[in-house]
């Protein structure tokens, strides 16, 4: 089976006031935290979509060492995260699943990930649960790709779950941190004062 990830990394980061992507978490930034973790977890190819030149800089060196893994510049990211989902999709037609990542969620582990990806099938939806909320990352097989590439907006994949109830599967995560995302400087503080 081909699998696909991406990594969106596109947004505006308004309720933060400054580019989360480039916060620190371990001594690097929480965008190379989750591109390291993926690169990692055996992907066939691996997109990261981004509208930032900062973080576009940090990963040309990715790129010369990975045949896998792709940065492709998102040229509209005011038409909502539906852009970066069809931007990274784009390149991932060959694959059987795609996995999509959100550059703001640090404590996601490598086995995670792992656990995710092994549920994955093609007429399959598989979503993550922290404390019984759904979380990410995602992963939609390919007989979901065309009504993905069909997305408007900010709405993400939620309105294609819903759609195909009978096609999700949950997994559960025990760590509520590896789901955190973090959108204010209270949510980074608070992560941070937890790890």
């Amino acid at each position: 089976m081909k699998t696909g990830a991406v990594i969106m990394a596109s947004g505006f980061s308004r309720r933060m006031g400054e580019n989360k992507l480039l916060l620190k978490y371990k001594e690097k930034t929480f965008i190379e935290n989750t591109a390291d973790k993926v690169l990692e977890c055996g992907f066939y190819k691996i997109i990261l979509v981004t509208s930032h030149k900062e973080v576009e800089q940090i990963f040309e060196n990715y790129k010369a060492d990975r045949e896998n893994f792709s940065v492709i510049i998102n040229k509209n990211p005011d038409l909502g995260i539906s852009e970066s989902v069809k931007t990274g999709l784009r390149e991932l037609r060959e694959c059987d699943v795609c996995m999509f990542f959100t550059g703001d969620q640090p404590g996601l582990s490598r086995n995670t990930i792992r656990g995710i990806l092994g549920k994955a099938g093609q007429n399959k939806i598989v979503i993550p649960k922290y404390l019984g909320r759904n979380g990410t990352p995602t992963v939609f097989g390919s007989d979901f790709f065309e009504e993905l590439m069909e997305l408007e907006g900010d709405s993400g994949g939620k309105q294609i779950m819903n759609s195909h109830n009978e096609n999700i599967e949950y997994v559960e995560i025990n760590d509520p941190l590896e789901g955190f995302d973090i959108d204010t400087r209270e949510d980074y503080e608070y992560f941070i004062s937890k790890i």
